[in-house]
Formats: structure tokens, C-alpha cells, sequence
């Protein structure tokens, strides 16, 4: 245990929360990979290098991923390798290399969710033969994304945001937080002061890491959670997979993940390199 995981589970166990909740908010505790990149032209990155944007390294029978023609975005690859080092837990293969593909042109249509795969991961085993593809031609020149190459990595530890469903697991509502003392439910208010205490620790850990690791700048990362920008991102994941469980019956069972089950795999964020997600958001 590093001094940053130490110290926070040292802030959870001096606060004045139910002993139920501490121990689940130290269960709850996990690592990401963050990237840190730099602009790069394709031209200077090997086959499979790991990088954000650009053109991917596949192998030449495969096909770009599609929706009703349309290309998909381009987001990512990883050259599973070069992250090893910071994930002992074996949460992801360390062989091989993972390539990201998303619908971001199409994504806030309605009903789009329900029409097919929204986001699109490949994985090319180790030593398989890749190729450099082209750009398709009917993909905008606005989301041909220019190469960010990945110059270094980190392993950070992640918690819960405040704003998200872990709260409500222990029959706390998010509300409960943000409404005055005056329009809180009747009987609600002792749990309420509850609710508020473990809000306060955790935005106090969510703000402590924030510092400790200088996340300032761009948040790209693997695994751990979201770094949410309006809101836990768990919710919006819970609403889609939802939608998506209505409209394809083959997938029933998607719809009942429920919002605390929910992993992150990638998160990249809006950078230098033309990509803008929304109002520099995060994808």
C-alpha cells in the first residue's frame, strides 16, 4: 500500500460515518492507468504503439467499424504491454493490443442506442500482423483526430465520486445532499445528516487525489472510475444500458447491471489534438 492509499483510508477511518459505509468506501477503492500524452504524428509511431487518435494499427482483413455505413470515431489504442507494469491486479490482458471505435456522430439521436453498438473495442492478439488503415472516406475531416502519443503512464488510486450511486446503496438519496434543511422529506432528516457526512468525506477524498495527482490537465485513463464532470457517469451508463435492454432483446440481461457494478475501461478526455467531446467533455 502506497502512502496516497494509506492516507486515504486513514481519512475514512477517522471520519464520523456509519461503520457499514467505511468499510464499503475502502472496498470501493480502485487503480486506474493514466495516460499522459503528447502530440505525435503517425509518420514517428510504430505499429501498435499505444496512442489517442490517429489511425489504427489493425490487422488487413479488418473491416473499420460501421454504423449503417457510416464510419465510427476513432478513439484509441492500447498496446496492452506497455501498461503491465501498473496493473497487477490482472484486470486486463498484458498481451495484445485493444483498439477503440465509438459513434459519436450519431450517439445523442434518438433511439440511436437501440440500433446497434454505440462504442466498439477490438482486441489483435500479440504478434498478429497489423497494418496502418486509412482514413475512410466518408468520415468528417473534423473527427480525424491527430495522434496523441502516449509519453508516459501513472497508477492512481480512484474512489467513488460523491455524486454517484454509492450513497444510495445504503438507502441514502442524492437529494438529500443538496435540499434545504426546510423541504427535506418528513422523517428524512437525521438520515439526511448522514447522507451529508458521507458526501463531505468523500468529496474531501475525491479533492485530495484531484491535488495529490495534479488532475488539472487532461484525464485519459484506464480502469478505476470516471472523472465526472456533471454528475456521477455511472448514472448515465445505468440510463443507456437500460434503453439498449428494451430495444435488443438478446442482451435482457444488461439492462439489470445495477449502478455500483458498473467498470471503467477507457475515459479519454477532450485534447489538443481536435478532440472535443460536447463542451470539452469527457468520452
Amino acid at each position: 500500500m502506497d502512502e496516497i492509499e494509506a492516507r486515504v483510508r486513514e481519512m475514512i477511518r477517522a471520519s464520523d460515518i456509519p461503520a457499514e459505509v467505511a468499510t464499503a468506501l475502502q472496498d470501493s477503492l480502485r487503480y486506474s492507468i493514466r495516460l499522459h500524452t503528447a502530440l505525435a504524428s503517425d509518420e514517428d509511431l510504430a505499429l501498435g504503439a499505444t496512442k489517442i487518435g490517429g489511425l489504427p494499427d489493425l490487422p488487413p482483413d479488418t473491416l473499420w467499424p460501421e454504423w449503417r455505413g457510416a464510419p465510427l470515431n476513432f478513439l484509441a489504442q492500447i498496446h496492452l504491454a506497455d501498461v503491465a507494469t501498473y496493473d497487477p491486479e490482472g484486470e486486463l490482458p498484458h498481451e495484445g493490443v485493444l483498439s477503440f471505435f465509438f459513434d459519436y456522430t450519431n450517439w445523442a439521436k434518438p433511439g440511436r442506442e437501440a440500433e446497434g453498438s454505440l462504442a466498439t473495442v477490438l482486441y489483435v492478439p500479440e504478434g498478429a500482423l497489423l497494418q496502418r488503415q486509412p482514413w475512410p472516406e466518408a468520415l468528417p475531416m473534423r473527427e480525424r483526430y491527430a495522434p496523441l502519443a502516449a509519453t508516459s503512464f501513472s497508477r492512481e488510486l480512484t474512489a467513488p465520486e460523491s455524486d454517484g450511486p454509492f450513497i444510495e446503496r445504503f438507502g441514502y438519496s442524492l437529494q438529500w445532499l443538496y435540499l434545504p434543511d426546510e423541504w427535506l422529506p418528513e422523517g428524512s432528516y437525521e438520515p439526511a445528516m448522514i447522507a451529508r457526512r458521507i458526501g463531505d468525506l468523500m468529496s474531501d477524498i475525491g479533492k485530495f487525489l484531484h491535488d495529490t495527482y495534479d488532475s488539472s490537465g487532461w484525464l485519459h485513463r484506464l480502469l478505476g472510475y470516471g472523472d465526472g464532470i456533471q454528475g456521477g457517469v455511472e448514472f448515465g451508463w445505468q440510463s443507456l444500458a437500460k434503453a439498449i435492454a428494451e430495444g435488443e432483446s438478446a442482451q435482457p440481461a444488461f439492462g439489470t447491471v445495477q449502478e455500483a457494478d458498473w467498470r471503467l475501461l477507457l475515459q479519454v478526455d477532450s485534447d489538443e489534438n481536435g478532440m472535443t467531446w460536447g463542451d470539452v467533455g469527457r468520452i
